[in-house]
């Protein structure tokens, strides 16, 4: 059983459900901040890694933050499973590393881009890929963020907007054996924001503005979930909207709604053995 809720983005309102797969859509892609994987005791580890194996069947890629090291610690997460992380990033004493988990059968690595290192504390890092629909192949950016927390919302609301410059950016970004498709690439963009993309009356909030498909329009992107709790109190319990996952609309659709979820686990063992954050997903069609 996957206990998850769904998030509508007709209506901006979290309903319970239970659900499996997202559906069939074209792709799915999602996000989890690990809280320090691989840190601590192995039983410690494996307990994360088992939950990125049970987000792995939903999932054709994920975004990872938090990542203590620049190889996955996660050795049996399936046959059809492979990971590729970035060097471990940060200014100070504290570094991590960003890794993408993905199904051999449908993502093929082609190339890797880091944004700007003056814009960030810990720099997006990117993958472009081959993603495979049938008999079709298609090309897609995915880039992995997590900002800084610091003293001050201005400081994650600056990441934010470089973030959406490096986003746009990325959708005429191409590797020399692939040609740059008429509409640019398809970009995603997912992780930990520190920020939530809207407030409580769907505004979206400073840092956020490219990323409303008003004020972007040549991108059209769209962003899953907006205002949700997504980051988890000691006790397990719903607090923050801080991750999130933004597309670009002029390539890609988002299925209607987004999930959150800690697989089985109640809000409370999830908090205690996996994360403070739950993980996020999407179902993602070509156009």
């Amino acid at each position: 059983m996957i206990r998850s809720v769904r998030i509508f983005l007709s209506i901006c309102c979290v309903l319970p459900a239970l659900v499996g797969n997202a559906h069939a859509a074209d792709l799915t892609v999602a996000s989890l901040n690990t809280l320090h994987l691989g840190w601590g005791a192995s039983p410690a580890t494996q307990n994360k890694c088992e939950q990125i194996k049970g987000l792995m069947s939903k999932a054709d890629v994920l975004f990872l933050q938090e990542a203590m090291s620049s190889s996955l610690p996660c050795t049996e997460l399936g046959s059809d499973v492979a990971s590729t992380c970035s060097a471990v990033k940060g200014d100070s004493t504290y570094r991590e590393a960003y890794c993408f988990v993905y199904k051999t059968s449908k993502i093929t690595p082609i190339d890797f881009q880091d944004a700007p290192a003056a814009s960030f504390s810990r720099p997006p890092y990117a993958m472009l890929a081959r993603v495979s629909v049938g008999t079709s192949n298609h090309y897609a950016w995915f880039a992995d963020i997590h900002s800084i927390f610091g003293n001050s919302p201005k400081l994650r609301q600056a990441e934010a907007n470089a973030a959406g410059s490096f986003f746009n950016s990325l959708a005429t970004t191409t590797h020399e054996a692939v040609e740059i498709p008429p509409q640019g690439f398809a970009v995603v963009i997912g992780g930990d924001w520190n920020l939530g993309v809207t407030n409580k009356k769907d505004v979206y909030q400073p840092g956020f503005t490219w990323a409303d498909p008003q004020a972007s329009p040549a991108l059209a992107p769209s962003a899953c979930p907006r205002n949700d709790a997504t980051s988890l109190t000691a006790k397990g319990d719903p607090a923050s909207p801080y991750d999130h996952l933004i597309i670009t609309g002029a390539s890609l659709v988002g299925d209607d709604h987004c999930y959150i979820t800690m697989n089985s686990l109640s809000g409370r063992d999830w908090r205690k053995n996996v994360s403070d954050h739950m993980a996020v997903y999407w179902g993602l069609t070509f156009k």
